[in-house]
């Protein structure tokens, strides 16, 4: 079964991504990373991080995308910049834009974030003994941690979404509510709460293991950005968890990747649709 991984990106998540790349190509037959030129309060992306992002990791597909700070990049979504889901359509926009390049081979997509790291080799272990063709999603569970990769938190997460490509289409990935809407927007066979065959996850999400300046850009530009007030909930947030050994510390210092020529598409509005227009006439 052919598998590509799509993991949204931005320049703030750069201590991740090589591992999450790395982890990924376990059991992914392709690997994209749709990334914007801006961040998603329209402020323009660190480009010599997004350049070295490329070229560290020269086995990946990176779609670079333009951002446009007056319409999204489909003409069935209706939205302004005022409006309070402005910036999750932008999160969905990112898998939209990877769903039109996928191969042709591919049968499956995992939806992750850069933050989200697989235990790759487990993964791929779940994936020869488990039935899960017969399901158009699934969902899966995931350690949280406090503010280093050793705080671990007993709450799991719902993150990675692995659904069948067949099921989905432009506008179930084109919503508000990120992978929770394509998840609920299915009307398929789905399963949930997923862990490995052990009864533990297989997954680590590391949403908060960052520098308390990194924490700051994350609460300024993401999609969730409405919901609270961010910076008090990160001076006064106490973080109940248990101390384990890291999977990963995104904290350690990083090594110097070797650099290659870079494998990055760049696109706009216009490209994209066109691409999609081009999807629907030769399917």
């Amino acid at each position: 079964m052919n598998i590509a991984t799509v993991i949204n990106y931005c320049s703030n998540d750069y201590r991740f991504l090589s591992r999450a790349c790395a982890e990924a190509t376990s059991f992914s037959s392709q690997i994209i990373v749709p990334v914007c030129d801006h961040f998603f309060d329209g402020t323009l992306e660190n480009r010599s991080t997004l350049e070295k992002s490329y070229s560290e990791n020269p086995n990946v597909l990176f779609l670079e995308f333009a951002y446009d700070p007056q319409q999204l990049y489909t003409p069935y979504v209706q939205r302004s910049p005022e409006d309070e889901d402005w910036r999750a359509l932008w999160h969905s926009t990112a898998r939209y834009i990877a769903s039109l390049y996928l191969d042709p081979s591919i049968e499956y997509i995992l939806f992750l974030d850069a933050d989200e790291i697989v235990e790759g080799k487990k993964f791929a272990t779940w994936l020869q003994n488990e039935d899960y063709q017969k399901w158009d999603a699934l969902w899966f569970f995931a350690y949280c941690y406090g503010f280093l990769a050793s705080q671990r938190t007993s709450t799991l997460q719902q993150t990675a979404l692995l659904v069948k490509r067949d099921a989905i289409s432009s506008l179930k990935i084109l919503n508000a509510q990120e992978r929770f809407g394509l998840f609920a927007g299915l009307a398929g066979p789905k399963r949930l709460q997923i862990l490995g065959h052990d009864g533990k996850p297989m997954i680590h999400h590391y949403s908060w293991v960052r520098s308390p300046e990194e924490n700051l850009q994350k609460v300024r530009t993401w999609g969730k950005n409405h919901l609270c007030d961010w910076g008090k909930w990160l001076d006064e947030t106490q973080v109940e968890y248990t101390e384990v050994f890291p999977y990963f510390d995104p904290l350690a210092k990083l090594s110097t990747p070797r650099i290659s020529s870079p494998n990055v598409i760049r696109i706009d509005r216009q490209i994209a649709f066109r691409k999609e227009i081009d999807l629907v006439i030769y399917l």
